[in-house]
Protein backbone atom coordinates (compact mmCIF):
# COMPACT_ATOMS: atom_id res chain seq x y z
CA UNK A 1 0.00 0.00 0.00
CA UNK A 2 1.29 3.35 -0.86
CA UNK A 3 2.59 5.80 2.11
CA UNK A 4 -0.69 7.58 3.88
CA UNK A 5 -0.29 11.72 3.50
CA UNK A 6 0.84 12.60 7.07
CA UNK A 7 -1.83 15.81 6.72
CA UNK A 8 -4.09 17.00 3.79
CA UNK A 9 -1.74 19.70 2.34
CA UNK A 10 1.25 16.77 1.76
CA UNK A 11 2.69 16.47 -1.43
CA UNK A 12 2.06 13.28 -0.88
CA UNK A 13 -1.75 13.95 -1.45
CA UNK A 14 -1.05 16.03 -4.00
CA UNK A 15 1.27 13.64 -6.11
CA UNK A 16 -1.38 10.37 -5.63
CA UNK A 17 -3.85 12.63 -7.07
CA UNK A 18 -1.73 13.43 -9.70
CA UNK A 19 -1.73 9.73 -10.27
CA UNK A 20 -4.96 8.43 -9.49
CA UNK A 21 -6.88 10.98 -12.38
CA UNK A 22 -4.20 9.60 -14.77
CA UNK A 23 -5.29 6.28 -13.99
CA UNK A 24 -8.51 6.55 -14.10
CA UNK A 25 -8.73 7.99 -16.89
CA UNK A 26 -6.54 4.50 -18.75
CA UNK A 27 -9.15 3.08 -17.29
CA UNK A 28 -12.02 4.74 -18.35
CA UNK A 29 -11.41 4.12 -22.42
CA UNK A 30 -8.98 4.51 -24.63
CA UNK A 31 -10.25 6.88 -27.07
CA UNK A 32 -11.44 8.94 -24.11
CA UNK A 33 -9.20 11.03 -22.05
CA UNK A 34 -9.28 12.91 -19.31
CA UNK A 35 -11.37 16.17 -20.03
CA UNK A 36 -9.72 19.64 -20.21
CA UNK A 37 -11.88 20.83 -17.18
CA UNK A 38 -10.35 18.23 -15.06
CA UNK A 39 -7.03 18.83 -16.53
CA UNK A 40 -7.80 22.23 -15.41
CA UNK A 41 -8.21 21.50 -11.89
CA UNK A 42 -5.53 19.20 -11.64
CA UNK A 43 -3.10 21.89 -13.00
CA UNK A 44 -4.09 24.30 -10.11
CA UNK A 45 -4.50 21.90 -7.65
CA UNK A 46 -0.80 20.61 -8.29
CA UNK A 47 0.13 24.38 -8.35
CA UNK A 48 -1.73 24.76 -4.83
CA UNK A 49 -3.90 27.66 -5.82
CA UNK A 50 -5.97 26.52 -3.74
CA UNK A 51 -9.21 28.73 -4.48
CA UNK A 52 -8.98 28.48 -8.30
CA UNK A 53 -8.38 24.50 -7.47
CA UNK A 54 -11.73 24.32 -5.34
CA UNK A 55 -13.63 26.41 -8.23
CA UNK A 56 -11.68 24.29 -11.05
CA UNK A 57 -12.56 21.03 -9.15
CA UNK A 58 -16.31 22.00 -8.28
CA UNK A 59 -16.45 22.42 -12.46
CA UNK A 60 -15.09 19.01 -12.92
CA UNK A 61 -16.99 17.00 -10.57
CA UNK A 62 -20.11 18.24 -12.56
CA UNK A 63 -18.19 18.27 -16.07
CA UNK A 64 -20.28 15.87 -18.42
CA UNK A 65 -17.13 15.01 -20.54
CA UNK A 66 -15.05 14.23 -17.75
CA UNK A 67 -14.79 9.79 -17.29
CA UNK A 68 -16.69 9.12 -14.11
CA UNK A 69 -13.66 7.96 -12.45
CA UNK A 70 -11.66 11.23 -12.80
CA UNK A 71 -15.19 13.62 -11.69
CA UNK A 72 -14.67 11.25 -8.40
CA UNK A 73 -10.79 12.51 -8.02
CA UNK A 74 -11.92 15.98 -8.90
CA UNK A 75 -14.80 15.60 -5.79
CA UNK A 76 -11.73 14.43 -3.56
CA UNK A 77 -9.37 17.14 -4.95
CA UNK A 78 -12.54 20.05 -3.97
CA UNK A 79 -12.57 18.82 -0.50
CA UNK A 80 -9.17 19.27 0.12
CA UNK A 81 -8.41 22.33 -1.52
CA UNK A 82 -11.64 23.83 0.64
CA UNK A 83 -9.48 22.54 3.74
CA UNK A 84 -6.55 24.39 2.48
CA UNK A 85 -8.75 27.14 2.74
CA UNK A 86 -9.72 26.92 6.25
CA UNK A 87 -13.34 25.58 6.14
CA UNK A 88 -12.64 22.14 7.47
CA UNK A 89 -15.81 21.18 8.71
CA UNK A 90 -17.04 21.21 4.64
CA UNK A 91 -14.07 19.40 3.70
CA UNK A 92 -15.58 17.10 6.57
CA UNK A 93 -18.86 16.42 5.36
CA UNK A 94 -17.44 15.91 1.38
CA UNK A 95 -14.86 13.27 2.18
CA UNK A 96 -17.23 11.61 4.42
CA UNK A 97 -19.24 11.15 1.59
CA UNK A 98 -16.18 9.66 -0.45
CA UNK A 99 -15.37 7.78 2.11
CA UNK A 100 -18.42 6.10 2.65
CA UNK A 101 -18.89 5.35 -0.68
CA UNK A 102 -17.50 1.64 -1.24
CA UNK A 103 -17.32 2.55 -5.10
CA UNK A 104 -15.61 5.76 -5.06
CA UNK A 105 -12.47 6.20 -6.88
CA UNK A 106 -11.07 8.16 -4.55
CA UNK A 107 -12.26 6.21 -1.66
CA UNK A 108 -8.68 5.11 -0.23
CA UNK A 109 -7.39 8.54 -1.09
CA UNK A 110 -9.85 9.91 1.27
CA UNK A 111 -8.76 7.82 4.56
CA UNK A 112 -5.25 10.34 4.63
CA UNK A 113 -7.44 13.42 4.69
CA UNK A 114 -9.93 12.08 7.51
CA UNK A 115 -6.64 11.45 9.53
CA UNK A 116 -5.52 14.78 9.14
CA UNK A 117 -8.80 16.33 9.53
CA UNK A 118 -8.99 13.98 12.39
CA UNK A 119 -5.84 16.37 13.91
CA UNK A 120 -7.52 19.84 13.11
CA UNK A 121 -11.70 19.32 14.49
CA UNK A 122 -12.54 18.20 17.83
CA UNK A 123 -14.00 14.69 18.43
CA UNK A 124 -17.21 16.06 18.22
CA UNK A 125 -16.46 16.66 14.76
CA UNK A 126 -17.40 12.80 14.86
CA UNK A 127 -14.38 12.04 12.27
CA UNK A 128 -14.34 8.47 13.76
CA UNK A 129 -17.36 7.57 12.12
CA UNK A 130 -15.91 7.44 8.21
CA UNK A 131 -13.11 6.43 9.92
CA UNK A 132 -14.51 3.19 11.18
CA UNK A 133 -15.63 2.19 7.58
CA UNK A 134 -12.02 1.36 6.29
CA UNK A 135 -10.54 -2.14 7.38
CA UNK A 136 -8.21 -3.09 9.90
CA UNK A 137 -5.44 -3.04 7.95
CA UNK A 138 -5.87 0.41 6.02
CA UNK A 139 -6.24 2.01 9.82
CA UNK A 140 -3.27 0.51 10.94
CA UNK A 141 -1.35 1.69 8.08
CA UNK A 142 -2.94 5.31 8.16
CA UNK A 143 -1.57 5.08 12.44
CA UNK A 144 2.37 3.61 11.03
CA UNK A 145 2.59 6.66 8.40
CA UNK A 146 1.37 9.37 10.92
CA UNK A 147 3.61 11.43 13.22
CA UNK A 148 3.23 9.56 16.89
CA UNK A 149 0.82 12.27 18.55
CA UNK A 150 -1.36 12.05 15.47
CA UNK A 151 -1.11 8.48 15.60
CA UNK A 152 -2.20 7.98 18.85
CA UNK A 153 -5.11 10.33 18.54
CA UNK A 154 -6.41 7.97 15.64
CA UNK A 155 -5.86 4.99 17.89
CA UNK A 156 -8.17 7.43 20.50
CA UNK A 157 -10.78 8.22 18.14
CA UNK A 158 -11.37 4.05 16.36
CA UNK A 159 -10.90 2.97 20.29
CA UNK A 160 -13.51 5.58 21.93
CA UNK A 161 -15.86 4.76 18.72
CA UNK A 162 -15.79 1.17 19.58
CA UNK A 163 -16.64 1.94 23.06
CA UNK A 164 -19.46 3.66 21.77
CA UNK A 165 -20.76 1.18 19.83
CA UNK A 166 -20.53 -1.36 21.91
CA UNK A 167 -18.09 -3.48 20.70
CA UNK A 168 -16.09 -3.71 24.09
CA UNK A 169 -13.41 -6.11 23.42
CA UNK A 170 -12.65 -3.96 20.29
CA UNK A 171 -12.02 -0.71 22.32
CA UNK A 172 -9.81 -2.37 24.86
CA UNK A 173 -7.48 -3.96 22.07
CA UNK A 174 -7.33 -0.09 20.47
CA UNK A 175 -7.06 2.21 23.74
CA UNK A 176 -4.56 -0.34 25.85
CA UNK A 177 -2.00 0.90 22.63
CA UNK A 178 -2.88 4.25 23.24
CA UNK A 179 0.17 6.16 24.74
CA UNK A 180 0.80 10.18 25.53
CA UNK A 181 -1.16 12.91 26.00
CA UNK A 182 -4.47 10.82 25.59
CA UNK A 183 -3.37 7.72 27.46
CA UNK A 184 -4.73 8.56 30.63
CA UNK A 185 -8.15 9.14 29.22
CA UNK A 186 -7.84 5.40 26.99
CA UNK A 187 -7.32 3.80 29.83
CA UNK A 188 -10.49 5.12 32.05
CA UNK A 189 -12.17 3.86 29.06
CA UNK A 190 -10.32 0.54 29.16
CA UNK A 191 -11.92 0.46 32.48
CA UNK A 192 -14.94 1.14 31.46
CA UNK A 193 -15.41 -1.60 29.07
CA UNK A 194 -13.98 -4.18 31.48
CA UNK A 195 -17.04 -2.70 33.81
CA UNK A 196 -19.02 -3.15 31.35
CA UNK A 197 -17.86 -7.29 30.68
CA UNK A 198 -18.16 -7.78 34.25
CA UNK A 199 -15.04 -7.57 35.25
CA UNK A 200 -13.66 -6.13 38.29
CA UNK A 201 -10.31 -6.78 38.47
CA UNK A 202 -9.03 -5.50 35.17
CA UNK A 203 -11.43 -2.38 35.84
CA UNK A 204 -9.10 -1.83 38.57
CA UNK A 205 -6.12 -2.12 37.19
CA UNK A 206 -6.66 0.20 34.00
CA UNK A 207 -7.76 2.85 36.83
CA UNK A 208 -4.47 2.55 38.39
CA UNK A 209 -3.02 2.60 35.24
CA UNK A 210 -5.19 5.82 34.17
CA UNK A 211 -4.34 7.56 37.68
CA UNK A 212 -0.30 6.97 37.30
CA UNK A 213 -0.14 8.48 33.61
CA UNK A 214 -2.53 11.15 34.69
CA UNK A 215 -0.23 11.67 38.41
CA UNK A 216 2.85 12.36 35.75
CA UNK A 217 1.40 15.72 34.42
CA UNK A 218 0.61 17.27 37.54
CA UNK A 219 0.54 20.81 36.18
CA UNK A 220 -1.71 20.01 33.94
CA UNK A 221 -5.21 20.96 34.78
CA UNK A 222 -7.15 18.17 32.66
CA UNK A 223 -4.79 15.56 34.06
CA UNK A 224 -5.77 16.59 37.66
CA UNK A 225 -8.97 16.23 36.33
CA UNK A 226 -8.74 12.44 35.12
CA UNK A 227 -7.01 11.56 38.50
CA UNK A 228 -9.99 12.82 40.20
CA UNK A 229 -12.34 11.14 37.45
CA UNK A 230 -10.27 7.72 38.07
CA UNK A 231 -10.53 7.82 41.41
CA UNK A 232 -13.88 8.17 42.20
CA UNK A 233 -14.86 5.55 40.05
CA UNK A 234 -12.08 3.55 41.83
CA UNK A 235 -14.09 4.72 44.62
CA UNK A 236 -17.21 3.42 43.54
CA UNK A 237 -15.67 0.32 42.11
CA UNK A 238 -14.25 -0.83 45.80
CA UNK A 239 -17.75 0.40 47.32
CA UNK A 240 -19.90 -2.53 45.37
CA UNK A 241 -17.37 -4.71 46.16
CA UNK A 242 -17.63 -3.90 49.51
CA UNK A 243 -20.87 -4.89 50.17
CA UNK A 244 -22.83 -7.66 48.73
CA UNK A 245 -26.16 -9.91 49.87
CA UNK A 246 -26.03 -13.35 51.04
CA UNK A 247 -28.51 -15.81 52.16
CA UNK A 248 -31.54 -15.06 54.06
CA UNK A 249 -31.24 -11.17 53.00
CA UNK A 250 -28.50 -10.76 54.99
CA UNK A 251 -25.73 -8.08 53.96
CA UNK A 252 -21.94 -9.22 53.87
CA UNK A 253 -19.38 -6.17 54.51
CA UNK A 254 -16.06 -6.31 53.44
CA UNK A 255 -14.16 -3.40 55.90
CA UNK A 256 -10.53 -3.30 53.87
CA UNK A 257 -12.72 -2.76 50.59
CA UNK A 258 -14.88 -0.05 52.57
CA UNK A 259 -11.86 1.75 53.76
CA UNK A 260 -10.18 1.67 50.26
CA UNK A 261 -13.31 3.31 48.97
CA UNK A 262 -13.58 6.05 51.99
CA UNK A 263 -9.80 6.40 50.48
CA UNK A 264 -10.47 7.05 47.24
CA UNK A 265 -13.54 9.48 48.05
CA UNK A 266 -11.33 11.68 50.50
CA UNK A 267 -8.80 11.50 47.99
CA UNK A 268 -10.48 13.49 44.98
CA UNK A 269 -10.26 17.53 44.87
CA UNK A 270 -13.39 18.79 47.19
CA UNK A 271 -13.05 21.70 44.88
CA UNK A 272 -12.45 20.34 41.40
CA UNK A 273 -14.95 19.07 38.98
CA UNK A 274 -16.06 15.67 41.31
CA UNK A 275 -15.37 16.87 44.40
CA UNK A 276 -19.40 17.53 45.27
CA UNK A 277 -20.43 14.00 43.85
CA UNK A 278 -16.84 11.97 46.57
CA UNK A 279 -18.21 14.32 49.37
CA UNK A 280 -21.72 13.03 49.37
CA UNK A 281 -21.02 9.37 48.12
CA UNK A 282 -18.64 8.51 50.68
CA UNK A 283 -21.39 9.10 52.97
CA UNK A 284 -22.23 5.35 52.28
CA UNK A 285 -19.35 4.17 53.87
CA UNK A 286 -19.86 6.30 57.08
CA UNK A 287 -23.40 4.33 56.59
CA UNK A 288 -22.46 1.03 56.35
CA UNK A 289 -20.22 0.99 59.41
CA UNK A 290 -22.59 3.21 61.59
CA UNK A 291 -20.86 6.32 61.49
CA UNK A 292 -24.02 8.07 61.19
CA UNK A 293 -22.29 11.72 62.32
CA UNK A 294 -20.17 11.93 59.98
CA UNK A 295 -22.15 10.89 56.89
CA UNK A 296 -24.62 13.51 58.00
CA UNK A 297 -21.81 15.87 57.75
CA UNK A 298 -20.24 14.99 54.69
CA UNK A 299 -24.03 14.97 53.30
CA UNK A 300 -24.62 18.04 54.31
CA UNK A 301 -21.82 19.98 53.58
CA UNK A 302 -22.40 18.66 49.90
CA UNK A 303 -25.92 19.81 50.10
CA UNK A 304 -24.96 23.24 51.32
CA UNK A 305 -24.60 24.47 47.66
CA UNK A 306 -27.90 26.18 46.59
CA UNK A 307 -27.46 25.38 42.98
CA UNK A 308 -26.31 21.94 43.71
CA UNK A 309 -28.88 19.47 42.91
CA UNK A 310 -28.85 15.84 44.56
CA UNK A 311 -32.13 14.59 45.32
CA UNK A 312 -30.53 11.14 46.50
CA UNK A 313 -28.35 12.65 48.71
CA UNK A 314 -30.98 14.18 50.45
CA UNK A 315 -32.53 10.88 50.43
CA UNK A 316 -29.57 9.37 51.59
CA UNK A 317 -29.61 11.78 54.62
CA UNK A 318 -32.44 10.94 55.56
CA UNK A 319 -32.17 7.48 56.14
CA UNK A 320 -29.01 8.14 57.87
CA UNK A 321 -30.80 10.37 60.61
CA UNK A 322 -33.65 7.19 60.32
CA UNK A 323 -30.85 4.74 61.37
CA UNK A 324 -29.16 7.05 64.15
CA UNK A 325 -32.27 7.15 65.40
CA UNK A 326 -33.85 10.71 64.32
CA UNK A 327 -37.09 9.70 63.69
CA UNK A 328 -38.88 13.38 63.49
CA UNK A 329 -35.32 14.59 61.34
CA UNK A 330 -35.82 11.68 59.01
CA UNK A 331 -39.43 12.15 58.41
CA UNK A 332 -38.87 15.84 57.47
CA UNK A 333 -36.18 15.04 55.45
CA UNK A 334 -38.60 12.23 53.23
CA UNK A 335 -41.02 14.92 53.15
CA UNK A 336 -38.56 17.58 52.13
CA UNK A 337 -37.96 15.04 49.15
CA UNK A 338 -41.34 14.64 47.90
CA UNK A 339 -42.25 18.53 48.22
CA UNK A 340 -39.13 19.73 46.66
CA UNK A 341 -39.01 17.29 43.23
CA UNK A 342 -42.25 16.54 42.95
CA UNK A 343 -42.39 19.79 40.71
CA UNK A 344 -39.01 19.29 39.02
CA UNK A 345 -40.38 16.05 38.18
CA UNK A 346 -43.47 17.22 36.30
CA UNK A 347 -41.37 19.83 34.29
CA UNK A 348 -38.20 17.07 32.94
CA UNK A 349 -41.75 14.82 32.30
CA UNK A 350 -43.22 17.61 30.02
CA UNK A 351 -39.70 18.36 28.34
CA UNK A 352 -39.26 15.14 27.92
CA UNK A 353 -42.47 14.93 25.82
CA UNK A 354 -41.04 18.67 24.26
CA UNK A 355 -38.05 17.20 23.20
CA UNK A 356 -39.62 14.11 21.20
CA UNK A 357 -41.56 16.50 18.66
CA UNK A 358 -40.45 17.36 15.03
CA UNK A 359 -39.88 20.99 14.29
CA UNK A 360 -37.66 23.30 16.27
CA UNK A 361 -36.56 21.03 18.58
CA UNK A 362 -32.85 20.86 17.80
CA UNK A 363 -33.25 24.89 18.35
CA UNK A 364 -35.07 24.28 22.14
CA UNK A 365 -32.29 21.98 22.82
CA UNK A 366 -29.71 23.87 21.61
CA UNK A 367 -31.17 26.67 23.73
CA UNK A 368 -31.46 24.72 26.93
CA UNK A 369 -27.67 23.71 26.34
CA UNK A 370 -26.64 27.46 26.04
CA UNK A 371 -29.04 28.03 29.27
CA UNK A 372 -27.81 25.73 31.26
CA UNK A 373 -24.17 26.54 30.57
CA UNK A 374 -24.38 30.44 29.65
CA UNK A 375 -27.66 32.00 30.77
CA UNK A 376 -29.48 29.65 33.82
CA UNK A 377 -32.05 32.65 34.37
CA UNK A 378 -33.39 31.60 30.57
CA UNK A 379 -34.11 28.20 32.13
CA UNK A 380 -37.65 27.73 33.29
CA UNK A 381 -37.50 27.72 37.59
CA UNK A 382 -38.93 24.29 38.18
CA UNK A 383 -36.39 22.36 36.18
CA UNK A 384 -33.11 24.82 36.47
CA UNK A 385 -31.08 22.88 38.99
CA UNK A 386 -31.79 19.69 37.11
CA UNK A 387 -30.96 21.13 33.36
CA UNK A 388 -27.85 22.97 35.26
CA UNK A 389 -26.56 19.19 36.40
CA UNK A 390 -27.72 17.08 33.24
CA UNK A 391 -26.18 19.50 30.25
CA UNK A 392 -22.82 20.79 31.62
CA UNK A 393 -20.93 17.47 30.48
CA UNK A 394 -17.90 18.38 27.99
CA UNK A 395 -19.54 16.59 25.29
CA UNK A 396 -22.31 18.85 25.28
CA UNK A 397 -20.17 22.07 25.87
CA UNK A 398 -17.87 20.65 23.00
CA UNK A 399 -20.71 20.22 20.58
CA UNK A 400 -22.34 23.48 21.22
CA UNK A 401 -18.77 25.44 20.33
CA UNK A 402 -18.70 23.36 17.52
CA UNK A 403 -22.11 24.29 15.97
CA UNK A 404 -20.43 27.81 16.30
CA UNK A 405 -17.14 26.98 14.90
CA UNK A 406 -19.89 25.80 12.02
CA UNK A 407 -21.67 29.13 11.75
CA UNK A 408 -18.24 31.00 11.99
CA UNK A 409 -17.11 29.08 9.09
CA UNK A 410 -20.50 29.92 7.03
CA UNK A 411 -19.63 33.57 7.56
CA UNK A 412 -16.12 33.52 6.25
CA UNK A 413 -17.37 31.56 2.97
CA UNK A 414 -20.12 33.88 2.50
CA UNK A 415 -17.46 36.67 2.29
CA UNK A 416 -15.31 34.95 0.24
CA UNK A 417 -13.46 37.04 -2.74
CA UNK A 418 -13.44 35.77 -6.40
CA UNK A 419 -13.11 33.36 -7.74
CA UNK A 420 -14.81 30.86 -5.01
CA UNK A 421 -17.68 33.54 -4.66
CA UNK A 422 -20.93 32.83 -6.75
CA UNK A 423 -19.42 29.63 -7.66
CA UNK A 424 -20.51 26.22 -7.54
CA UNK A 425 -17.40 25.16 -5.37
CA UNK A 426 -19.05 28.12 -2.83
CA UNK A 427 -22.36 26.41 -3.27
CA UNK A 428 -21.50 22.78 -2.60
CA UNK A 429 -19.98 24.11 0.49
CA UNK A 430 -22.66 26.45 1.53
CA UNK A 431 -24.77 23.27 1.08
CA UNK A 432 -21.82 20.83 3.19
CA UNK A 433 -22.33 23.38 5.74
CA UNK A 434 -26.02 23.57 6.14
CA UNK A 435 -26.11 19.71 6.36
CA UNK A 436 -23.39 19.32 8.93
CA UNK A 437 -24.94 22.29 11.31
CA UNK A 438 -28.46 20.17 10.76
CA UNK A 439 -26.52 17.07 11.76
CA UNK A 440 -24.87 18.24 15.03
CA UNK A 441 -28.12 20.15 15.93
CA UNK A 442 -29.93 17.09 15.58
CA UNK A 443 -27.29 15.08 17.59
CA UNK A 444 -27.62 17.95 20.43
CA UNK A 445 -31.35 16.80 20.51
CA UNK A 446 -31.19 13.53 21.16
CA UNK A 447 -28.11 13.93 23.81
CA UNK A 448 -30.46 16.63 25.63
CA UNK A 449 -33.33 14.48 24.77
CA UNK A 450 -31.40 11.13 26.45
CA UNK A 451 -29.80 13.37 29.87
CA UNK A 452 -33.47 14.51 30.19
CA UNK A 453 -35.27 11.25 30.36
CA UNK A 454 -32.48 9.58 32.22
CA UNK A 455 -32.80 12.48 34.97
CA UNK A 456 -36.64 11.81 34.40
CA UNK A 457 -35.93 7.78 35.13
CA UNK A 458 -33.59 8.63 37.92
CA UNK A 459 -35.93 11.41 39.85
CA UNK A 460 -39.05 8.70 39.59
CA UNK A 461 -36.77 6.19 40.82
CA UNK A 462 -35.77 8.03 43.97
CA UNK A 463 -39.57 9.19 44.69
CA UNK A 464 -41.05 5.88 45.01
CA UNK A 465 -37.89 4.61 47.28
CA UNK A 466 -39.16 8.07 49.32
CA UNK A 467 -41.27 6.98 52.66
CA UNK A 468 -44.72 8.92 52.32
Amino acid sequence: MPRVARTANDRTVTTRLALSLLFAAALGCATTPASPAAAHAQDAFERQQWDAAAVASANASSDSSTPTQARQMAELQLALSLGHLGFRTSSLTLVTAIATDRKHAARLDALPALASLAQQLPDVADVATPLYGYSQEQLEDAVDDLPPDAGMHLRWLLGAQAYHLGKYEEAIARLDKVTGAEAAKAQILVALSHTRNRKSVPTAAALAKAIEIARASPDDPEARRLVDLATLLNARLFYSAAVSRVEDRRISVSVAKLARASRDWHAVDPQGEFGSEAGWERAWVYLAIGAHEAAIRDLERALSDPDAYLPEAEQLLANVRWSAGDLQGAARGFQHVLASYQSTRDALLALTRELVRGGDRGARALALVVGANERPDDLPPDSRRVLRHALRDRQLVQTLAYTRAIAAEQTKLRAMPPPLRGSAAQKIAERALQQTLGNVTNRIAEMVRVRVQRELADLDEILAATPR
